[in-house]
């Protein structure tokens, strides 16, 4: 990370007053090299304040550590650092589980101790640890870990960690993972369509049958499957699977409209879907972008342009929207009315 020149000189500086400062965030510096700097000093335990500079990383807004992990280049002891500052909060450290220099030791020390939630959140990166077997071996041992994401685990293991982490760089990297005629075979009772809408038992005997797949195969899967495997894999926990339903040839305008319906779908997905020109087309895939809590504004605003007089006096309305796109409903509605 590139320091302005008052920043790299504070990193040596000796004077403890100006040391105190610092560590107490009363010195004038923009919020990433405070955090830089602070970090720092609370990594060396300069002037024996390590407690302050903890207590002055704590106190800065969550917004400011967004911003400051932008940056791809920050060191790891910083990165374990902040970690061990923020060891109970989950939103920071999705994004330092996420980080291009988070080590692999921050990964085993967190898949060993962490809670629910924060497990949830390690396992989320799965890319950055998938061929790590002393995090997988963690996660089996900690009792912490959600019972859905036992089985997922367990498929990490040594045995098909290759050729997962193969599948998975392919999906990460936009690569196309492709699809052979024996794959077609294998997995041929999830490719023909079947109609089993009304029919409960067909359900969970093929929801067991998906949840027994590794990873690399879900993803293959997700790719091929019919619309019953669709409908299944699209809420997966793993958000590579997920997200690669939407690469299945095979899915239909309908799909994408029920699948914007649900509120609970991954943001991914919802993000991606709003970037595919083809399905934003359709009316109904706007409305329901517009009115999803997951889309992100600047989408919901573009998309709130073609709704119709009724529909944006629906906007205007609902209580689950950014109060943003209520008022902008609001205006439409009077300048159409003009």
């Amino acid at each position: 990370m590139k320091l302005s020149p008052i920043a790299e000189k504070l990193l040596s500086e000796t004077n403890l007053e100006v040391i105190k400062m610092v560590a107490s965030g009363k010195f004038p510096l923009p919020p990433n090299e405070l955090i830089y700097v602070v970090s720092h000093y609370g990594i060396e335990n300069i002037g024996n304040l390590k407690d302050e500079c903890i207590n002055t990383l704590k106190g800065l807004p969550e917004s400011f550590y967004h911003n400051f992990l932008r940056a791809p280049d920050i060191p790891e002891k910083i990165i374990l650092f902040l970690a061990y500052v923020f060891q109970n909060q989950s939103n920071i450290l999705e994004v330092l589980f996420r980080h291009p220099s988070t080590p692999q030791k921050l990964f085993e020390m967190f898949s060993k101790h962490s809670n629910e939630i924060i497990l949830r959140r390690l396992i989320e990166a799965e890319s950055k640890w998938i061929d790590n077997q002393k995090v997988i071996e963690n996660l089996l041992g900690n009792p912490n870990v959600p019972l859905d994401l036992i089985e997922k685990i367990k498929f990490y293991r040594k045995s098909d960690v290759e050729s997962s982490k193969t599948i998975v760089d392919k999906i990460e990297s936009h690569e196309e993972v492709v699809i052979t005629e024996q794959d077609r075979k294998t997995y041929n009772e999830f490719i023909e369509e079947r109609d089993i809408e009304n029919d409960a038992e067909a359900k969970r005997s093929l929801s067991g049958k998906i949840a027994k797949l590794s990873v690399a195969e879900k993803i293959k899967l997700a790719l091929m499957g019919n619309k019953e495997v669709r409908s299944i894999l699209i809420k997966d926990s793993n958000k590579l699977v997920s997200t690669a339903v939407l690469k299945n040839p095979r899915i239909t305008d309908g799909e994408i409209v029920k699948i914007t319906q649900d509120k609970n779908v991954n943001e991914e997905i919802i993000r991606l879907i709003c970037h595919n020109n083809n399905w934003t087309q359709n009316y109904a895939v706007k409305y329901n972008l517009v009115m999803h809590p997951k889309t992100p504004l600047p989408m919901a605003l573009k998309f709130l342009t073609s709704l119709s007089i009724k529909d944006l006096g629906n906007v205007a309305k609902s209580k689950n929207v950014p109060a943003a796109l209520a008022t902008n409903a609001r205006k439409l509605m009077t300048s159409r009315s003009k």
